[in-house]
């Protein structure tokens, strides 16, 4: 499925006030507020050739405007980095035969898009051969079948969207206890201090913070940046908009967020790359 965006505007100076925005489609003019343009959320496709596959590897491909996408449909979604040419690709392992419903979120700067159409492919064994489909590597899904990652050749062998030490096949590297907690709708966790947990290359932590209107969050996370960096992204009740940020380049992050709605925010703490790194979490509801 592909979705095409286009837009064309043309801003023009005003004797006096803000700048005027006329519409190609003959729209009516309209002010924008002090001349500044608030850009639309990343903008994305997700698009696939065959909807019925015989091999149990979903490839996804797709253009975005944003710099990651999350796709979701399988238990742990993916998260995918975009090229600079804007596309993407994601090889997805089908978790036995059925009926996978995919939608993808683009993410930058802390803000999600909205999630996308839906993406229906069916993993039937009997379905026929595709001879002309490929992976996001060049090569034939029926090779990922029982194809073990080989490690240090920069490419994903085993076709999960995971290249060397971002696999878990090469990446030295054990999971805390919370795991799995791979997405926002992750588990309620209590105010204080949690100790010993690990982020692995290519993963992604969330957790639960409940909090009244008018209470504030205050996360903190403590870990050595030299060993990793790590950052901090707060989402609202409804796991989409962020809230508070911190991303720095140096040892800990913390950030705070007064709540002005009852209800339970999503922390994220991740780092992207080969980083794996441990780190103490600190959260207080005040």
């Amino acid at each position: 499925m592909r979705r095409t965006f286009a837009s064309i505007v043309i801003i023009t100076a005003a004797g006096c006030g803000g700048p005027t925005v006329d519409r190609q489609d003959g729209g009516p003019l309209f002010e924008v507020d002090a001349g500044v343009v608030v850009p639309d959320p990343p903008r994305w496709t997700l698009q696939n050739i065959d909807a019925t596959t015989p091999y149990g590897i979903a490839t996804l491909r797709g253009r975005s405007d944003a710099k990651h996408v999350i796709i979701s449909g399988v238990s742990n979604p993916i998260h995918n980095r975009v090229l600079p040419d804007g596309s993407f690709c994601a090889d997805v392992r089908l978790e036995g035969p059925g009926t996978y419903v995919f939608e993808a979120i683009g993410l930058e700067g802390g803000e999600k898009s909205g999630p996308s159409d839906e993406l229906t492919i069916v993993f039937d064994p009997s379905s026929p051969d595709l001879p002309r489909a490929t992976t996001c590597s060049g090569d034939h899904p029926a090779a990922c079948i029982g194809a073990v990652e080989i490690c240090g050749n920069n490419r994903d062998d085993d076709c999960n969207s995971l290249i060397d030490e971002d696999d878990p096949t090469c990446a030295i590297c054990t999971d805390d206890p919370l795991e799995p907690n791979d997405e926002p709708s992750a588990p309620q966790i209590d105010p204080g201090r949690i100790p010993g947990l690990v982020l692995c290359p290519g993963d992604v932590d969330y957790y639960g913070i409940y909090a009244e209107g008018g209470e504030t969050i205050v996360a903190q996370a403590f870990f050595s940046h030299a060993e990793g960096n790590i950052d901090l992204v707060l989402y609202g009740i409804n796991k989409t908009k962020a809230v508070a940020q911190s991303i720095t380049g140096t040892d800990d992050e913390l950030l705070t967020h007064t709540a002005t709605t009852s209800g339970v925010f999503a922390l994220e703490v991740s780092a992207g790359g080969n980083v794996s790194n441990t780190y103490v979490l600190d959260v207080t509801v005040d």
